[in-house]
């Protein structure tokens, strides 16, 4: 049940030209539904038949072999899922990151955005370090979800004008850093909303550079130490922060 699953999926449409129409949908359905990671691509090939190609990765093996019962695929997709459909596994282990969660019931959680190397997962379990599929987290946080998600997305892009720009690396670091930030205040909020949903706490991973991490908390100013979970991390409990 553990590890990404890269996979092909082939559709027949009757037409090269599939912008507006269904056949477009069952990619980014796989990833609202949480069962694909984000970064998947789509290739129509004028052969005959017709070919639409989609390569993609599944959050793990339940999912890849589960995903035409889910019900958001089911509502979206139905016309889809009455054509033909070829899925194959495909043999590509750089793209596999094993490290989903195995625990039987997670003590705590830390919210991560994306950037700081992850494209993947946002919320991950304190007890193993192991990522919560997406399709799982959804059925913890409800209809905090979809924010989250949004959230996540919105966080990875600065991290990229922060990587990747010159012009906008100064407002894009101090976003990442600043706990009063825009991003973060949000980041912060959804982890709150998180944890009173599911009771249990929910930290927030706050980017810090490893010269310049003190045991200050960069929020409250209070003492913190390592977390229990990530020796390499500090922790404020006062303000629920990992930085």
């Amino acid at each position: 049940m553990t590890g990404d699953v890269p996979a092909q999926i082939t559709l027949y449409p009757p037409s090269t030209d599939i912008e507006g129409s269904g056949w477009r949908l069952l990619a980014p359905t796989l990833w609202h539904a949480g069962l694909i990671w984000y970064h998947y691509e789509m290739v129509v090939f004028d052969l005959t038949p017709i070919e639409l190609r989609i390569w993609c990765t599944f959050t793990d093996r339940h999912a890849f072999e589960s995903w035409r019962q889910h019900e958001l695929i089911i509502k979206r997709c139905e016309g889809i899922l009455v054509s033909q459909i070829d899925v194959v596994e495909t043999v590509t282990p750089w793209a596999r990151h094993d490290g989903r969660c195995t625990c039987n019931e997670s003590t705590e959680f830390v919210l991560v955005g994306h950037g700081f190397g992850n494209n993947k997962s946002v919320l991950y379990c304190c007890d193993c370090l192991g990522y919560i599929p997406n399709y799982h987290t959804s059925e913890l946080v409800g209809n905090t979800y979809g924010k989250m998600q949004s959230w996540a997305l919105a966080s990875g892009h600065v991290y990229d004008i922060w990587m990747l720009t010159d012009d906008l690396e100064d407002w894009a670091l101090n976003e990442l850093r600043s706990p009063k930030s825009e991003i973060n205040s949000s980041g912060r909020l959804i982890a709150q909303l998180i944890g009173n949903h599911i009771k249990k706490p929910v930290w927030y991973l706050l980017f810090a550079h490893s010269g310049t991490r003190t045991n200050v908390c960069p929020s409250c100013g209070l003492r913190c130490g390592p977390a229990k979970w990530n020796a390499k991390k500090l922790a404020c409990h006062a303000c629920q922060i990992v930085y």
